[in-house]
């Protein structure tokens, strides 16, 4: 209810309203964006409540966490009934929160894209490739792309702007905000070869972005792609304090000299000295490849947000 703001600001502004505090919660963004909703200038700070980071848990194991996320209501519920659960959100955003909403009229079409982006997370995201899968116009999918990242259940990361001369990719990437709602979208729960490195990534990703509004710290992050294929996974900017941080994402246990070719190229080629190259992977003892840091998901936090 956008409106409720404009009360506020009546009480706000009223002798002795600078004794009140307000508290406002909602689940999406989208009407105070679309319906030029009275954000207070000056009088609101804007927080992200996002799943739980691995640094406010005790510890993990991250093969768990890759299947049911960390939804806080996933470690209050019965194993057994984890799954069950997952799968009904999923299914209750779809039905409830879209129509009610009445974003789309299109509920079919959405239901097929929404798996499309799914089965793709953490790819650059070709809009017509998309569309096309999904049987859907192409400005339909960037828009349903939008209503997912108003609706705070995607995180959009644009391509980094070159400063090296390169010609990059310049198609976003988007992960879901958790990943045991991200399973419960695909319907499947294991992992297997063929999605382990898909979900590790997104695992990674959903987890900075979830550790930076916990203890809201600001950041910025990019993805990185050249055309002749030279890749970083995630390209984390940290603003407060000005470090930059090029991850590569490994979901196996093993860090070759293979895996942090490309990281030791970016980090002679990048102009900046406060970068630091850092593979996170799915191992729990620190290791060195070549000189390149290979950190677990917790630790690497540590060292990110420390």
């Amino acid at each position: 209810v956008p409106a409720i703001l404009n009360s506020v600001q009546a009480i706000l502004d009223a002798p002795g309203g600078k004794r009140f505090k307000f508290y406002l919660t909602g689940s999406s963004a989208r009407k105070l964006k679309r319906g030029h909703a009275n954000l207070l200038p000056g009088r609101v700070f804007s927080y992200h409540l996002a799943p739980l980071s691995l640094l406010e848990l005790q510890k993990q194991n991250t093969r768990s966490i890759q299947k049911m996320g960390t939804l806080p209501e996933i470690f209050s519920l019965d194993p057994r009934h984890q799954e069950d659960f997952l799968r009904s959100y999923a299914g209750t955003y779809l039905k409830e929160e879209i129509q009610a909403e009445a974003l789309t009229r299109d509920l079919p079409g959405f239901s097929r894209f929404l798996k499309i982006a799914a089965a793709h997370v953490g790819g650059h995201v070709d809009f017509t490739k998309w569309a096309s899968l999904a049987q859907i116009k192409r400005h339909s999918c960037a828009n349903y792309y939008g209503i997912l990242e108003d609706t705070l259940i995607v995180y959009r990361v644009d391509p980094f702007p070159s400063s090296t001369g390169k010609r990059l990719i310049q198609h976003p990437k988007y992960y879901f905000f958790d990943n045991g709602v991200l399973n419960g979208l695909l319907g499947s729960f294991h992992l297997s070869e063929d999605r382990k490195g898909m979900l590790f990534e997104n695992l990674v990703a959903s987890q900075i972005f979830a550790t930076a509004f916990a203890f809201n710290i600001p950041i910025e992050v990019h993805s990185y792609r050249t055309e002749h294929g030279g890749e970083i996974d995630l390209l984390i900017h940290r603003l407060d304090s000005d470090r930059y941080y090029a991850v590569e994402c490994k979901a196996g246990r093993n860090v070759g000299k293979t895996d942090v070719q490309y990281l030791l190229r970016f980090k002679e080629e990048f102009s900046k000295k406060n970068l630091t190259p850092l593979v996170i992977f799915d191992g729990e003892r620190a290791l060195k490849t070549a000189g390149i840091s290979c950190l677990g998901l917790g630790s690497a936090l540590e060292l990110i947000f420390g």
